[in-house]
């Protein structure tokens, strides 16, 4: 155990008070024994003559042997008058009135020779008495440590190490200071605790919050740390934080449960899940506080400054509690005796005395220290004239033992809370005032009163340059609007507006990324307009103005052309000049794509994290001093208006159809990843990123992909919010609950590729890598597949044949947790069905993507790279997890939801699996020489032991009553698929 709980950690050598016994008297009250009250009432107003017999015949008694001394004798010394013992530690000075001047000047020439002769007698007798009290105070010191570490040995606490030292001259009623002097002692041990640990959090940079709470209760770190000293130590502990999962479960015994409930953490009647939260919280409290402290102290850098530190703050704490307690003034014996002190004198000296000769020698851990006693300086004979005058008796010197009881003077330990890191607390204080006073605040819907939105859709047209106001207005209006579910509206009333924002999202995107529009043509002569501009702008289109004139030859009595020499169909083709070509025609032939780049979603965290280290950083420019981020700001703001207005069912449908809607949506994911240095922060990419997909999984449903470039955008802006595929063909690890928009990709793309009669062809010729017209149904522009070539090519430097159908594969499998067990997959089914659900029916659909035709490409054989490369995690763990799972769905009942949705997942699962194994069965029906390695390599993956399902346990699940029938039939394809490739032999 360490010396936190050693008793004589507080005990100073240097002091000769006792300043516990100083400030709480428990004896007040008390009955005394019968002797200590004589010698009270007999020390209340002695004559001199008695004072000096008295302590003469004491002298005497102390020139016995030291050998025939017991304890309890050395402990009646200090017991002697104030007269006879006038450097005792605790014993307060008699304070005796002046006498009269007339009294004085009479005694004064009698009493001085009677004076000198006394103080001679008596500094013979204390150098003699302080060389005896030193030599047995040595002894008994020895006595008592060895005392002391038995009990210690035997009983820790310090509550019941006073019953084996009871001293047979110590009246039994002084036992009762023993709980109270000891509960002083363990604050004080407490308060040291704590000063050194929260002086060495604060400078390891740790911040312990306010109200360290655990269910409701506040956490004592004292006791924390004793309990885990008790339970072995910090290596125990650590051993026990560095185990599995299952080596944890396997023990006997969890310490922190243990902890939590010797602390009062545990309330009657709890569930094991809430002990189990419990004893986590423990274990991070423990291991964020405790633990770091504790490794420190281990090393020898560490011991010698917590040391350091203990004997810093130990000085600290006994000085603030010494300087509670009243210092006896020096004894200086005065020249002149004067009458008896007051009645009130007499009972403040008697309850002083006996505070100090009752207080128990062996319970309290201060008595363990010798007291030494400083020599006396000879006090020198002064005349009457000489005498300085009395010192009058102070307030603090007269404390009583009534007082002592009553904590006046007690300050807690208080530590002043400066910094919080390397942070001034006050000055982000006044920081955090200024943002607050900055910060624009805008109205609530309630507020805004009647929304016309015709008139916000004329605001939103209105845009004249970056800091319009009536476009910034109408903005913050639509968009407070639209968040509150009590003021959506059907756009399907309004399609104008949802124009007018996709147009004017589209040119602030045409800003940030510093595109050059054309200006609309403005002619000022208003008066040659005419009625029928349209009609004569579709004519002049035709015609030209170049006056030809077109003849026919007809018959004069039928009126039919008799002469059909031209094609009409040439007449009226449209004629190509160079004002005559489309913008994506201009963007495909002028752009050469050099970067195409998305982060992943925890790599888009880290670097905003590391943008916005301090309030100081450049994340913090404000939009009103820099006008590219005003026009990111501005997009933002666009993006999550048409968001808020998708979400809402009605909406969807009208949103999906709108090609401007569409355009803006594409056109600010394939910008984003073209220029992104452009949008500044990876917030703000996060952001638009965010925007996009959740518009793209609202419309999903109802979207009509109409170019390869638009199915390529759709697969990026999925994958960014996916893991890092880092390996070619193995499946990562992607955690559901940290990529928390990924399940809203995965369900996007999917809906996307269910689609016909494009949305599928034109993402299979994507992910395919053809980028054939042909597989797509109907034709595709030659610029739209050249440009969508060069996207490829610079989002995937190593790019291959089918690459991006590889990595979508990797991308959906990655959700699912192959190292669980039946217990931990049903769970996440459950919490996460709809997610698995999506997730397992687009992974079966990308591999119908994958041809078996022949072996002699490599997208062909890719389906066969997924199975090999991955054969520990979808047949060594997922497959026979799914297969155990599947009995396990007889224990709910057939009607009940658990077991449609548990049957349901299970059964996409195996097809999944089944269909990776139909694969690898039809590649090695038509498999010939030139692959006999994949074969055999592929024969070998699937001789793992406990990959092929029983044959009783499949017939049993078959013919179960009361387990879905499509999933057992998927059982007994698993085993019919897994026996044609011969995986039984050798087993």
């Amino acid at each position: 155990m360490s010396d936190w709980l050693n008793e004589n950690a507080f005990a100073d050598s240097n002091s000769n008070d006792d300043f516990l016994n100083s400030i709480f008297d428990q004896s007040q009250g008390e009955q005394q024994a019968p002797q200590v009250a004589q010698v009270s009432t007999s020390m209340s107003n002695p004559p001199l003559q008695s004072q000096s017999a008295s302590s003469t015949s004491r002298i005497s008694q102390a020139h016995t042997p030291m050998y025939q001394q017991s304890p309890v004798t050395a402990h009646t010394i200090p017991q002697n008058s104030p007269q006879s013992m006038p450097n005792q530690v605790a014993q307060p000075q008699q304070q005796i009135p002046p006498p009269p001047s007339q009294h004085l000047q009479q005694t004064t020439a009698q009493m001085l020779p009677q004076q000198q002769q006394q103080q001679q007698q008596q500094q013979q007798q204390q150098q003699k008495q302080e060389q005896l009290y030193r030599m047995k105070q040595q002894i008994y010191q020895q006595q008592m440590l060895k005392k002391q570490q038995e009990n210690m040995s035997r009983q820790p606490s310090p509550m019941n190490s006073a019953g084996h030292n009871t001293q047979q001259n110590t009246p039994i009623t002084q036992n009762a200071k023993t709980p109270q002097n000891n509960s002083k002692l363990q604050s004080m041990q407490m308060e040291l605790f704590f000063s050194v640990l929260y002086d060495f959090l604060q400078r390891s940079g740790i911040s312990i919050p306010q109200s360290l709470a655990i269910n409701g209760k506040r956490v004592n770190l004292f006791i924390l740390y004793i309990l885990s000293q008790r339970l072995g130590g910090y290596r125990v502990m650590k051993a026990f934080l560095l185990m599995s999962p299952e080596q944890q479960r396997m023990q006997q015994q969890n310490p922190w449960a243990l902890m939590a409930d010797k602390m009062g953490f545990h309330d009657k009647g709890e569930d094991p899940m809430a002990k189990e939260r419990i004893a986590r919280e423990l274990c991070n409290c423990y291991s964020n506080f405790i633990l770091p402290y504790e490794e420190y102290y281990a090393t020898p850098e560490g011991n010698k400054d917590i040391e350091a530190s203990k004997h810093r703050f130990q000085q600290q704490i006994v000085q603030k509690y010494s300087s509670n307690v009243p210092t006896p003034a020096p004894n200086q014996q005065s020249p002149m005796i004067s009458s008896a002190p007051t009645p009130h004198q007499q009972r403040k000296l008697s309850r002083t005395s006996n505070s100090v000769n009752n207080s128990p020698n062996v319970s309290s851990p201060f008595h363990n220290t010798p007291r030494q006693v400083p020599a006396p300086a000879p006090a020198p004979v002064q005349t009457a004239a000489s005498m300085p005058p009395p010192t009058p008796v102070t307030a603090k010197s007269q404390t009583t033992k009534a007082d002592a009881h009553i904590l006046k003077n007690y300050t807690p330990f208080k530590k002043i809370v400066e910094t919080h890191g390397p942070f001034n607390i006050k000055e982000l204080s006044q920081l955090s005032t200024e943002i607050e006073v900055t910060k624009p605040v805008y109205l609530f819907a309630p507020e805004l009163g009647i929304i016309n939105l015709q008139a916000l859709t004329m605001s939103v047209k209105s845009n004249s340059g970056i800091q319009s106001s009536e476009v910034v207005n109408a903005l913050n209006t639509l968009l407070v609007a639209t968040s509150d579910v009590n003021y959506a509206f059907q756009i399907k009333d309004i399609m104008e507006l949802l124009d007018a924002l996709s147009s004017l999202g589209k040119d602030v995107l045409n800003k940030i990324v510093g595109v050059n529009t054309e200006e609309d043509c403005v002619n000022a002569d208003v008066t040659k307009l005419s009625a029928n501009g349209r009609i004569d702008d579709i004519f002049n289109r035709y015609v030209k103005g170049q006056g030809e004139d077109i003849s026919y030859v007809v018959n004069s009595l039928t009126g039919e052309v008799v002469s059909d020499d031209e094609d009409i169909e040439e007449l009226f083709s449209v004629c190509d000049d160079g004002n005559s070509e489309s913008p994506i025609d201009k963007s495909t032939d002028s752009l050469d794509v050099l970067e195409f780049h998305l982060d992943d979603y925890l790599t888009a965290l880290k670097n905003f994290k590391s943008e916005n280290k301090h309030h100081f950083s450049k994340l913090q420019t404000r939009s009103a001093t820099d006008d590219q981020i005003l026009l990111v700001d501005e997009l933002i703001t666009i993006t999550m208006i048409l968001r808020n207005i998708s979400f809402a069912e009605y909406n969807k449908e009208p949103m999906a159809g709108n090609r401007l809607f569409k355009d803006l949506l594409f056109s600010t994911v394939k910008s984003v990843a073209l220029n992104n240095d452009k949008f500044v922060f990876s917030r703000k990419r996060l952001c638009l990123l965010k925007d996009c997909l959740l518009m793209l999984d609202n419309i999903s449903l109802f979207t009509h992909l109409h170019t390869l470039e638009e199915a390529f955008l759709s697969f990026v802006l999925v994958a960014s919010f996916g893991p890092k595929i880092e390996d070619q063909y193995k499946i990562p690890r992607c955690n559901i609950e940290t990529h928390s928009y990924f399940a809203f990709g995965l369900d996007a793309f999917t809906k996307l590729m269910v689609r016909e009669p494009y949305n599928r062809s034109l993402i299979q010729a994507v992910l395919n890598g053809t980028l054939n017209s042909s597989m797509t149904g109907y034709s595709v522009s030659l610029q739209d597949q050249e440009y969508t070539r060069k996207l490829i090519k610079a989002y995937n430097k190593d790019y291959k044949s089918a690459s991006l159908l590889s990595q979508a594969f990797q991308m959906y499998m990655s959700i699912l947790p192959f190292d669980a067990n039946t217990f931990e997959l049903s769970k996440f089914i459950f919490m996460r069905s709809p997610t698995i659900s999506q997730m397992l029916f687009g992974a079966k659909l990308l591999i119908d993507m994958v041809p078996v035709d022949d072996l002699n490409t490599h997208h062909n054989k890719l389906s066969l790279y997924w199975l090999l490369e991955n054969r520990e995690l979808l047949l060594g763990n997922f497959a026979r997890i799914v297969v155990a799972l599947s009995t396990e769905t007889g224990k709910f009942p057939r009607e009940s939801p658990e077991h449609k949705v548990l049957s349901s997942v299970l059964r996409k699962a195996l097809v999944v699996i089944n269909s990776l194994v139909d694969n690898a069965v039809l590649a090695k029906e038509i498999g010939d020489s030139r692959h006999t390695d994949l074969m055999e390599s592929l024969t070998d993956c699937l001789a793992f032991p406990r990959i092929i399902p029983d044959a009783i346990l499949t017939l049993d699940t078959f013919l179960a009553p009361t387990i879905d029938t499509n999933l057992g039939k998927e059982v007994v394809r698993l085993l019919r698929y897994l026996k044609d490739l011969k995986a039984c032999e050798g087993i």
